[in-house]
């Protein structure tokens, strides 16, 4: 998988977890703790997609966390490692 493939993988990853978790981003508006609970549930829901990923496509991602360190702070933003 190259770094490109990786990429918009997790991007597709961290859309479809944020779409998930849209209506917690809606009511908390500007209430930060609320902000805090939306974000960790959307980086619950990140982990969730990601671990039900083909092995193939894990492995790729995690070719690119190990090598990538740019990539890697992207990934950990989005799964909250």
């Amino acid at each position: 998988m190259t770094r490109e493939e990786a990429y918009n993988l997790i991007c597709e990853i961290n859309e479809e977890a944020h779409r998930a978790t849209y209506d917690e981003w809606e009511a908390a508006e500007d209430n930060e703790e609320l902000l805090e609970e939306a974000s960790i549930s959307q980086a619950e829901q990140f982990n969730e997609i990601f671990n039900i990923l083909i092995k193939e496509q894990q492995e790729g991602i995690q070719h690119w966390i190990d090598n990538d360190d740019d990539f890697k702070e992207e990934f950990n933003q989005w799964s909250s490692q």
